[in-house]
């Protein structure tokens, strides 16, 4: 395969996950919902009327597949882009050939960028203004929250498409059409494989498709032809890692280990059985009599070794001793262990050794996966140590901040097996969190009242079928994240709905309508979802409910509500208008706030009132006249009534700073040009000046794209 977009494998010796990479949309199994049959991405699709988009979801869900299948469908010329390995220089190139193409050919350009988040702020600048103006079609991928990720004005003018995590099912289909596919897959050998097995290994992944067929490649390898695959030979690889490449160096370890001295010189921990006659040095005996120090045996007398076994040889007994496995106490059903969980920095010392005793005392492995976490350093990055005095004691922090602000904190950008420096702005973020929590349940009780009703929720208007649908996304997110141990990316997306989704747009918009039951079920929804991070803070808020029993900790996630996809795609052409006109506003001279006017649309008639209070405007007016400042991003035909004087102050105002910005960029292009202070001066100077450079014409773009809209 030459590139990800020509689809048609000539190399039969690629791994199976690229052979079976989907041609078409019907083979993108689990992602009906962004994908399926009258889906607004199938339409545009099977338009080729592509838009910039952003494709957000976790690893091996189709994101990358996706995009292969756009290229070959759509008549654009389509570039593919890793962020993690391109820079500015060449996103400038690319950008100057679609204008080029444009204007020659009038062939569009769809930009496909991979880990979009790997983009600094001035890297996504650039791309900005040659997304509005439609040079190239932008098509982002992600595996991190793009609200958190990706900068808000160009996470503005993307749609986001979620694909979510596969289920079970789901994968086994994915399975099923590899051992059954003869052209590039499996089908030539005949294999056998009961569906419930192929469903076992949806649950073992974890929807991650990519990793199932791997699995099933590899346990093809271990099986004749027409052979059957089953669940022991998928066993095989028995011990998961967290992260993954640990096992790797774990493995290499092994490989390379070379005899060590299981014994100490200290006066505790486990005595070594060994007893040394008294008289005759090389006369060593194993007897089971530790306690005792001398012991008497056929006459002699034998002494016993004062050494004790090493620490991690007696702790790395621990799986299969508090289980009582080897004597069949009530306890060895517990063996193999779920999960082992410790620092990465023990994975020698104590994890090799657990494994290596266990297999040889068991016969069995100790534990099924083994999640390795990180050092918390100090603030500098430094190891903690007594002598340094570098030393943050968890406890002055949480009689400062609270406990539930330290956990979220410490959790808060960390990954498995990564030390990461302590940072207090990330334990001060938790503690404005759990404030946050306090208000919105303070405002939620409040609307409900002392009684809540017993029926089922409803949801009645967009925003009702909105937040419905977006807290059942975040459900099946966080899960995704809390089954692969991806803990700071499920605190994230617990913080950036209950913050931006639930504070920032529901609570708002529900100042305007009356519907308490809802109200209530997202407010529980939400502590839910936030126990496992906050659990004090929930569980306080929980008790103090009128309307709720027992413990939080008790308490399971509530089954989904229905909710009308249409109706909350309604409301997302809402949110749209009421960001355009808070960042007009923003931009407009002066602190006045325009009324907004509408010809005859249907939403916004409905809708004026939730719309006038989320974009705060005075007034909002039906006429036969449109007239004012044209707000063209939500496709709703609704303009701000601003004077024709302020529009031509902020013209002239735009004017000016485009000829200072212009001006600057001219200084800043003659002295990358002078080759004396490109060659002379320091390296990081010199980028800088690049970087300056470039973050000064992408503002020009946008200011003369504002000009243009005047």
């Amino acid at each position: 395969m030459d590139s990800l977009f020509d689809m048609t494998p000539t190399n039969t010796y690629e791994p199976l996950p690229v052979r079976m990479r989907p041609t078409k949309l019907d083979h993108l199994y689990g992602q009906e919902k962004a994908v399926g049959k009258g889906t607004f991405l199938r339409a545009m699709v099977e338009k080729d009327t592509i838009p910039s988009m952003l494709f957000y979801g976790p690893c091996g869900t189709g994101k990358t597949t996706l995009a292969g299948i756009i290229a070959k469908v759509s008549n654009s010329y389509f570039v593919n882009l890793n962020a993690t390995n391109a820079g500015i220089g060449e996103l400038r190139t690319i950008i100057e050939d679609a204008r080029k193409r444009v204007r020659s050919l009038q062939q569009r350009t769809i930009l496909f960028l991979d880990e979009i988040h790997r983009f600094n702020k001035s890297q996504q600048d650039v791309l900005l203004p040659c997304v509005e103006d439609g040079t190239i079609i932008l098509i982002g991928a992600t595996t991190e929250n793009p609200f958190f990720e990706v900068n808000r004005p160009l996470l503005s003018r993307l749609r986001l498409i979620t694909l979510e995590a596969l289920t079970p099912k789901a994968i086994g289909q994915i399975l099923r059409r590899a051992i059954t596919d003869e052209e590039v897959g499996l089908g030539k050998r005949h294999l056998q494989v009961t569906d419930e097995v192929l469903e076992d290994v949806g649950i073992f992944v974890n929807g991650d498709g990519r990793m199932a067929l791997n699995i099933l490649e590899q346990a093809a390898a271990m099986v004749p032809d027409e052979g059957t695959i089953t669940i022991e030979v998928l066993e095989k690889d028995e011990i998961k890692f967290t992260p993954e490449n640990k096992k790797n160096v774990l493995m290499e370890y092994l490989k390379n280990i070379r005899d060590w001295n299981i014994s100490r010189q200290i006066p505790w921990g486990i005595p070594i059985p060994a007893f040394q006659n008294i008289e005759d040095p090389t006369d060593w005996i194993f007897d089971e009599r530790v306690h005792e120090s001398q012991i008497e045996v056929n006459g002699k007398t034998y002494k016993r070794d004062e050494d004790t076994l090493d620490t991690w040889f007696s702790s790395g007994q621990w799986p299969f001793i508090t289980t009582d496995f080897l004597e069949g106490g009530e306890l060895s059903k517990f063996y193999p262990n779920s999960v082992m969980e410790t620092g990465h920095d023990l994975i020698f010392p104590w994890i090799s050794r657990m494994i290596m005793l266990g297999i040889y005392c068991t016969g069995q492995i100790p534990f099924r996966e083994v999640y390795l976490h990180g050092m918390v350093l100090d603030e500098h990055g430094q190891k903690m140590s007594k002598s340094k005095g570098n030393v943050i004691n968890p406890m002055d922090v949480i009689a400062e901040y609270g406990s539930d602000a330290f956990r979220l904190g410490i959790i808060a950008s960390r990954s498995a097996g990564q030390n990461q420096a302590f940072s207090k702005n990330k334990v001060i973020a938790g503690r404005n969190f759990c404030n946050k929590l306090w208000n919105i349940s303070r405002f939620i009780s409040e609307k409900v009242g002392e009684i809540k009703s017993t029926k089922q929720p409803e949801a009645f208007t967009p925003v009702d079928h909105w937040i419905v649908r977006e807290l059942d996304k975040a459900i099946a997110e966080i899960e995704s994240h809390m089954q692969n141990y991806r803990f700071a990316e499920a605190s994230e997306t617990v913080y950036h709905t209950i913050w931006s989704t639930v504070a920032d747009w529901y609570i708002e918009a529900s100042k305007t309508q009356d519907n308490p039951e809802l109200l209530a079920w997202v407010l529980e929804t939400c502590l839910k979802i936030a126990h496992p991070f906050a659990p004090f803070v929930t569980e306080t808020i929980w008790q103090t409910l009128p309307w709720t029993e027992g413990i939080l900790a008790n308490e399971k996630l509530a089954e989904s509500l229905k909710f009308n996809e249409f109706e909350a795609l309604q409301f997302e052409r809402i949110q749209d208008l009421v960001g355009e006109i808070r960042l007009i506003t923003a931009e407009l001279p002066g602190k006045k706030r325009y009324n907004l006017v509408f010809e005859k649309d249907e939403l916004i008639a409905k809708n004026a009132e939730t719309i006038r209070h989320l974009s705060r405007v005075p007034e909002i007016v039906q006429t036969d006249a449109p007239h004012g400042f044209s707000l063209a991003a939500s496709g709703l035909g609704a303009y701000l009534d601003v004077p024709t004087s302020v529009l031509a102050e902020y013209k002239t105002e735009l004017n000016e700073r485009i000829e200072k910005i212009s001006n600057e960029i001219d200084l800043l292009e003659k002295r990358l040009s002078n080759e004396n202070y490109v060659s002379k001066a320091p390296a990081h100077l010199v980028e800088e000046t690049r970087e300056e450079f470039s973050n000064k014409k992408a503002e020009l773009e946008k200011v003369k794209k504002a000009f243009e809209i005047l």
